[in-house]
């Protein structure tokens, strides 16, 4: 078998087509299309490179909540601002603070948030969702009791095996979330009617189909969403002659207000939403009678809306 490290054929003399080649930059038309030769990094080839924190966006009035002056903030003020910038989570915040009103382990708030999820989709974990509460102080652990979590001691159990003592680890207690007076005292500062008049007023050309959609939630036992998309999607007000919006624009800015309830399978108006529809008393809708009928039997047959 040949020796394949055996050097004595190889020719080691000079080729003279690489007369020139020196270890400057050259440039690709230098190259003339050899694709044989290394091209040195003459365009400032970065993707191979870890990031340049220098030159990574910075995301305006982005929450640092590492930094010590953000940990110096009272928790009110920390508590307000996440939930001014976290805006399109809002009806998960809402679901995790409500259900924090006694302790509430993980597992069950889990539960929650993830039936919160099927209308409402989010990037975050509902952990992460927590862990950024807690570090702003509108949510703190404690145990099944509402004792803080951390005044557990992790008691190992003293078990024998063969006349012999060991120490074995104990599982520690569940986790379990407690709303803060802080946390608290930003939820009161809720003001619903306040943001459904300045609703109102900023999308005043679609008034009656508010009223529309909070007079269907309105209705025993609420109303569903291929009913709602049947009365709504097909209006000329939102869909003549260019689309605008579909009925979850309405339904996610009245349920972000509390104006209305996801109640597993029907929207349902809360006593809110029954504020905001006597507001818009005056406001003239004719969605009814024959189309009114025409709309609900699409939305009984489909998912609602006429194509």
């Amino acid at each position: 078998m040949k020796d394949f490290r055996d050097f004595g054929e190889f020719d080691f003399t000079f080729d003279p087509e690489l007369e020139g080649m020196t270890e400057e930059p050259t440039s690709m038309d230098e190259i003339s299309g050899n694709l044989g030769v290394f091209l040195p990094n003459t365009e400032g080839r970065t993707e191979f490179l870890p990031p340049d924190p220098e030159k990574v966006p910075q995301i305006e009035n982005a929450i640092d909540q590492a930094s010590e002056a953000y940990a110096q903030r009272s928790p009110e003020d920390r508590t307000r601002e996440l939930f001014a910038q976290m805006r399109p989570q809002r009806a998960i915040l809402r679901a995790i603070m409500n259900a924090a009103d006694e302790p509430i382990s993980e597992s069950n708030l889990e539960e929650i948030v993830n039936e919160v999820r099927t209308r409402k989709f989010s990037v975050y974990s509902t952990a992460t969702i927590c862990h950024m509460m807690e570090t702003a102080g509108a949510i703190q652990r404690v145990t099944d009791t509402g004792a803080p979590y951390d005044s557990v001691e992790a008691v190992p159990a003293i078990v024998e095996i063969d006349g012999i003592e060991y120490y074995e680890p104990t599982t520690p207690p569940e986790v379990h979330w407690l709303a803060t007076e802080a946390g608290l005292a930003i939820m009161a500062e809720n003001k619903p009617l306040e943001r459904i008049e300045e609703l109102f007023e900023k999308e005043a050309d679609y008034l009656k189909i508010y009223k529309r959609v909070l007079t269907l939630a309105s209705e025993e036992g609420g109303t569903t969403m291929p009913k709602l998309s049947a009365a709504v999607d097909s209006d000329p007000l939102i869909a003549e002659p260019t689309r605008v919006f579909f009925v979850q624009h309405f339904t996610d800015l009245l349920e972000n207000r509390d104006a209305i309830e996801w109640q597993g399978s029907t929207w349902a108006v809360t006593e809110v939403g029954r504020a905001a529809l006597d507001k818009l008393a005056e406001v003239e809708d004719d969605f009814a009678g024959e189309e009114q009928e025409q709309s609900f039997a699409v939305a009984a047959e489909t998912d609602g809306i006429k194509w």
